[in-house]
């Protein structure tokens, strides 16, 4: 036979128990975020002397590229910053643009961030690509270095 269910009643307040029931874990089979995160940080902790090692090889195999690719990384670090700025400069130009009536040099003042926010997302892409292929040119050049 089937049952009318209220569609005012939750699907987790079905049978008188409601969501928070449902996701519980016995407190037997919760982790320890202590413990886990001990774990972690001893595990990167040991493998902590391989990255010196790792980057001195990269710096042997290919020093140039070494030296873009870390040129790279910060550059791409600072990106976000400006993505950030520009927005608060869009929403600042676009207050200013609604309460003067959108008069054209406030709207092309607004037009001016938008193409700036739109060519530094799209600087941040090419950015992150050339650190891929950079990554991979080292990455033949170390082989190649222990090759020999």
């Amino acid at each position: 036979m089937l049952s009318v269910v209220n569609p005012a009643q939750s699907v987790f307040s079905r049978n008188n128990a409601t969501l928070s029931d449902r996701i519980q874990l016995p407190a037997s089979r919760m982790p320890k975020t202590a413990a886990v995160v001990k774990q972690k940080v001893r595990r990167v902790m040991g493998q902590l002397p391989w990255l010196a090692r790792g980057l001195l090889l990269a710096w042997q195999a290919s020093r140039p590229w070494t030296i873009t690719w870390v040129v790279l990384l910060v550059f791409e670090g600072v990106i976000p910053v400006g993505l950030v700025y520009l927005a608060k400069l869009l929403v600042d130009a676009l207050v200013v643009a609604v309460k003067s009536g959108s008069t054209w040099p406030q709207v092309r003042s607004v037009l001016i961030v938008v193409v700036a926010l739109a060519g530094l997302t799209l600087l941040g892409e090419v950015v992150r690509r050339a650190i891929v292929w950079i990554r991979a040119v080292q990455a033949e050049l170390v082989q190649i270095t222990l090759t020999i």
